[in-house]
């Protein structure tokens, strides 16, 4: 197994490769710098379900077809660009909005992957069951509820905020909620004592946020609102029935969420700011 120093380096690497990607997503203006984008977030889910299968199967034929599998994602993924290179030059104005969706569940499926994969080389963890169900729950389980995963994910998320600069407070509020969730969740730390401090603290941050979110009429807020009511209902669930993946499940679908909202909130600033310079 791997030393937690090691790994704590290297997930630090891959936050600030994720980091980055986030960084230069809103400012996409052509086909070519998007379709580069996806490239970089496709390699990283080679990479991660590569690492995965060889710390399951340890051995010189396994890393050679980890190795193989990788190389021809990537030599497909280059042949694609390359191909599609002259006609993306010609794009002028692209709107990458278009495509936000999938490309924060890409993004999401990363850090969910990469706490997968680094759970696996901390405790030696195994899918093993036989049962494609049940192997589905652990999958989902093992890779949320982990501080390899929250932790990071919570950085990212905080800095993925700071790309709007013009944030209303109901929309601060909402932000609030979800990045609340996974701050100190009750599954951030492997120990009996710390659920019950996780639950009670990540309770009150998102009944606050609903709170605070009383009387919205903005159905964009809404939506944020309805995803925090979500968590809750999932937190209580989990909480008393031990079924943490539910908790697992609903903070996936609200982190794609997050990612989706803060995106568009950012084209649409850039684009109006564009059309403001474009009229003076």
């Amino acid at each position: 197994m791997v030393t937690f120093f090691e790994l704590l380096v290297i997930a630090a690497c891959m936050t600030a490769v994720l980091v980055t990607v986030i960084r230069w997503y809103p400012r996409v203006d052509s086909q070519l710098k998007l379709e580069l984008l996806f490239f970089i977030l496709i390699m990283m889910v080679s990479m991660f379900i590569g690492a995965s299968f060889f710390l399951a199967y340890p051995s010189a034929l396994s890393l050679t077809y980890v190795v193989g599998g990788n190389m021809a994602v990537m030599v497909l993924g280059l042949v694609f660009i390359l191909r599609n290179m002259e006609v993306d030059a010609q794009l002028k104005i692209f709107d990458s909005s278009q495509v936000t969706l999938y490309f924060s569940i890409i993004l999401v499926l990363n850090e969910a992957l990469m706490g997968f994969v680094f759970k696996e080389a901390q405790t030696g963890f195994v899918l093993n069951t036989g049962n494609a169900l049940r192997d589905l729950i652990a999958l989902v389980n093992i890779s949320v509820n982990t501080y390899w995963f929250f932790t990071p994910i919570m950085l990212e998320m905080i800095f993925a905020l700071t790309l709007i600069k013009k944030r209303p407070r109901m929309l601060n509020v909402t932000y609030f909620g979800v990045v609340g969730a996974t701050a100190l969740p009750p599954t951030l730390i492997p120990i009996p004592q710390w659920e019950n401090i996780g639950f009670f603290f990540t309770l009150f941050i998102l009944l606050w946020s609903l709170y605070s979110g009383r009387g919205v009429f903005k159905a964009s807020d809404r939506r944020g609102i309805i995803m925090v009511m979500v968590l809750t209902v999932c937190l209580i669930f989990s909480y008393l029935s031990k079924y943490w993946v539910v908790y697992a499940a609903a903070i996936l679908i609200t982190v794609i969420w997050f990612y989706n909202d803060v995106f568009k909130r950012k084209h649409l600033e850039l684009n109006q700011g564009l059309s403001l310079t474009v009229k003076r």
